[in-house]
């Protein structure tokens, strides 16, 4: 049996493919764009916006991955083995991972610097790189993590991240990304927190209102990944965990998939919206 085969009538119908690659070429403008304000504008020069840039870059990443899918489906390609599908969507689990890690990283450099701020500005670069590295091995750990706990190939329908992986693999993947996303919520929220205590206590205007803008953003962000990637990724682990099948894994799959690139494409218009710099 070939390990590709096509489909002569579209198995995801072709409006949902349509919107999918749309939301994929906004997130690969948007983030490319990112990218490249964040090389040439010296405003962000900084840590945060750097690390901003670095995770602009995987969004653009996963928004091309996406949009690989899409093409595909566009093609027909459906009926797959798993393992071709994992071969097909490594660089892209990857990047999903990183973007991961790096939205706990980010969110750690904020609480740092709102809790700390003398500490903060003496922090060595060798610092971040030991956290960045971190970051990568254990996006490689759970990417490859289909080959440390091998399971039998089986064909898949549609090609999408929850069907590259199998079993125990896709469990570590799910379990990895849904545990990062409610400590990145419980570090923004302490940060908020922090904030407000520092906006009531500092009685400097400049000062007070620097931290305010601060407070806003972090709102906007909360919001924003709560109501996406979060809500993705628990959605998924539960279904997981519950073992449900049929209809409502369908369903569940196909919402998680429209959050998950809506996560990744739509985060350039709050920078440009909250940060004149980006502008």
């Amino acid at each position: 049996m070939s390990s590709l085969s096509t489909a002569t009538e579209p198995i995801v119908p072709i409006y949902l493919v349509t919107c999918f690659l749309l939301l994929s070429f906004i997130g690969i403008i948007g983030n490319l764009t990112i990218v490249i304000v964040t090389l040439r504008s010296k405003p962000l020069h900084t840590r945060c916006c750097r690390l901003i840039g670095i995770m602009a870059f995987f969004n653009f990443i996963v928004c091309v991955y996406v949009a690989q899918l899409r093409i595909m489906m566009l093609f027909g390609v459906y009926n797959i083995f798993n393992t071709t599908c994992f071969y097909l969507s490594i660089y892209g689990i990857f990047a999903m991972n990183m973007q991961s890690v790096l939205g706990l990283f980010i969110g750690l450099d904020r609480w740092y610097n709102v809790s700390f701020p003398v500490r903060y500005s003496k922090i060595p670069l060798m610092s971040y790189i030991i956290g960045f590295s971190i970051c990568v091995i254990a996006s490689l750990f759970v990417t490859f993590s289909k080959y440390i706990f091998l399971a039998e190939e089986i064909i898949i329908t549609v090609c999408i991240p929850v069907t590259a992986f199998y079993q125990t693999s896709l469990r570590i993947w799910l379990c990895f990304n849904f545990v990062i996303a409610v400590i990145v919520i419980f570090v923004y929220g302490w940060t908020h927190i922090k904030c407000r205590m520092l906006r009531n206590s500092n009685l400097h205007i400049k000062t007070a209102e620097s931290v305010n803008r601060i407070l806003k953003s972090l709102i906007v962000v909360i919001a924003f990944y709560v109501s996406t990637w979060f809500l993705a990724m628990a959605s998924l682990f539960v279904s997981e965990v519950l073992n449900l099948q049929g209809d409502p894994v369908y369903y569940i799959r196909r919402w998680s998939g429209w959050l998950v690139i809506c996560n990744s494409s739509l985060h350039v218009f709050i920078y440009f919206w909250r940060t004149p710099d980006y502008r």
